[in-house]
């Protein structure tokens, strides 16, 4: 295995097919080279405990978060880079399909991937949430060791909308780790993948000034939550 893609879930049942789908297109020599770790963030219905996950033909672990959370997208992130056991994983977003190009591509960067390099992702298409032709803002390519060396993603953000994409590269380039931008590693976005949720970001909007300003610290209090594995 030489990279992973770990992603969270929270009663998305029909874009886990579709990316279920999505990845069994894969070719075998490609799926071979891929770990790919679901984290269940306690959904309430829908829940992975559920799933039929007998058409994976892909290697698959699944996290199930128990404490029910609010907005515990980064505490999710966090344990699913925990559990990655490559030098290298994706962050990805459950909305957002990796084409089977695209992964090769990503394959081929790794071999000789500069230090401090983060990878972001080029989106072809868009939806009423997220715009087309853009840098993707929260999906990325980086080493293990280097995501936790920024470190993470700050559980503080819990429990309010937003802001953890912009910290955590602020962060990141602190420490001088270059982004680099693939206009040519497409991905595509489905709004199945979308959560109906209030995009409000003013809490956590003052929290990362506070937190960039010295005033509060980061918090490298991580994975406060409990978790099971979910069998597959």
């Amino acid at each position: 295995m030489k990279l992973t893609v770990v992603m969270t879930y929270y009663n998305q049942d029909k874009m886990l097919r579709k990316q279920i789908d999505n990845w069994n297109s894969y070719s075998k020599d490609l799926r071979d080279e891929v770990n790919f770790i679901l984290v269940d963030d306690c959904s309430m219905k829908n829940s992975t405990e559920d799933f039929d996950f007998s058409s994976c033909e892909f290697d698959l672990n699944v996290y199930r978060v128990t404490d029910d959370v609010y907005f515990n997208v980064p505490g999710a992130v966090n344990l699913g880079a925990d559990k990655t056991q490559t030098e290298w994983f994706i962050k990805q977003d459950m909305d957002t399909i990796i084409p089977e190009e695209t992964m090769n591509k990503l394959l081929e960067l790794i071999e000789s991937a500069p230090d401090k390099s983060i990878y972001k992702f080029y989106r072809t298409n868009g939806t009423s949430i997220s715009n087309a032709n853009k840098i993707t803002p929260g999906q990325f390519m980086i080493r293990k060791d280097d995501f936790w060396s920024i470190g993470a993603w700050d559980e503080d953000f819990c429990e309010d909308y937003g802001m953890n994409d912009p910290a955590f590269f602020w962060r990141a380039s602190q420490d001088n780790y270059v982004v680099h931008e693939g206009y040519d590693l497409h991905v595509t976005i489905d709004s199945d993948g979308e959560s109906d949720i209030e995009r409000d970001c003013f809490v956590n909007s003052e929290l990362l000034e506070q937190k960039k300003s010295g005033k509060v610290d980061w918090s490298d209090d991580y994975i406060r939550f409990n978790w099971k594995q979910v069998e597959v």
